[in-house]
């Protein structure tokens, strides 16, 4: 059975500000842990380095070298630099995290393998994840995001997972429109290299293509992570710490709450309505230095 191959703990690095159900899509905001008025990743960074070669090579890559340490992070290492164009990466690391830390949904394929073969990829979900649920399974694409305006974020996050839905992303290489048929035949050439044996490649084709007597019903759900600027007031700084944190706190925490109408609205506007969404979004001050910052951290 494929199970997930993080620890729990990823959340323990942020304090969780909300948590709710909306229309059955579950939106959870976190916000990195506070040291003297300023956001702290130290813990975060920490934790990513444990989680990097789970989130950058196949299980196979990892099977084939579990016990030389050495070599898994070069290969890890150099996964990321061969994708460091891509601004986004961190969000989509971050997603991962907390889709197999904190959902329990092991992802079904390593999507940056796929990303650094240039024979095979193309625009599509930034990661594939599947959650076991009462009443069956869910297939979970990810639409990762980086953004200084939340709003615009959540905004473009919708709109691309409707063009993935609807088979209408142009891809750069060849101009064909593609999105989700074409995903779930790029995992399904590729499952070799996340299974080992039949039981569990039948499980995946069962997940990608469901049929009467399979695995039981499967549904499309989709989880975005959005990491953005919040745009606090530099004068908060002069706060005492524990007030510092709580004004802060009660600002990040409105700005999710002003946008839940807002993400009811846009999935409606798209018939979207049938699918789960899982909505995992984190502030990050001085977002651009910061995200590369972070994966520098990481990498070295």
């Amino acid at each position: 059975m494929i199970n997930t191959s993080i620890d729990k703990e990823f959340t323990q690095c942020f304090d969780e500000l909300y948590n709710d159900t909306i229309e059955k899509n579950n939106i959870k905001f976190f916000c990195p842990l506070i040291d003297s008025n300023e956001f702290e990743y130290e813990f975060m960074i920490k934790k990513l380095l444990l989680y990097a070669p789970y989130y950058c090579l196949s299980r196979a890559t990892l099977e084939e070298n579990l016990n030389q340490h050495l070599l898994l992070s070069q290969l890890t290492r150099d996964k990321f630099r061969e994708f460091d164009k891509n601004e986004g990466e961190l969000a989509e690391f971050i997603g991962y995290s907390f889709l197999e830390s904190d959902l329990g949904a092991p992802k079904i394929i390593s999507k940056m393998e796929l990303k650094t073969d240039n024979n095979m990829y193309f625009n599509g979900a930034d990661g594939v994840h599947f959650l076991k649920k009462d009443c069956g399974y869910q297939l979970i694409f990810v639409e990762a995001k980086t953004y200084d305006d939340l709003y615009n974020g959540i905004w473009n996050a919708i709109d691309s997972i409707d063009k993935f839905k609807n088979n209408s992303i142009k891809d750069e290489k060849d101009g064909k429109l593609k999105g989700i048929k074409f995903e779930k035949s790029l995992i399904s050439a590729n499952i070799t290299k996340e299974v080992f044996s039949k039981e569990d490649e039948q499980f995946i084709k069962d997940i990608l293509y469901p049929k009467r007597n399979g695995i039981g019903p499967v549904d499309t759900a989709f989880s975005v992570i959005i990491l953005y600027e919040p745009q606090l007031d530099k004068s908060l700084k002069n706060l005492p710490n524990l007030e510092y944190r709580e004004k802060v706190h009660e600002i990040l925490k409105n700005q999710i709450i002003d946008q839940t109408e807002n993400i009811k609205s846009l999935i409606k506007k798209h018939n979207l309505n049938g699918h789960n969404f899982y909505f995992y979004i984190v502030p990050m001050d001085n977002l651009y230095n910061t995200k590369h910052a972070v994966l520098k951290e990481v990498l070295r």
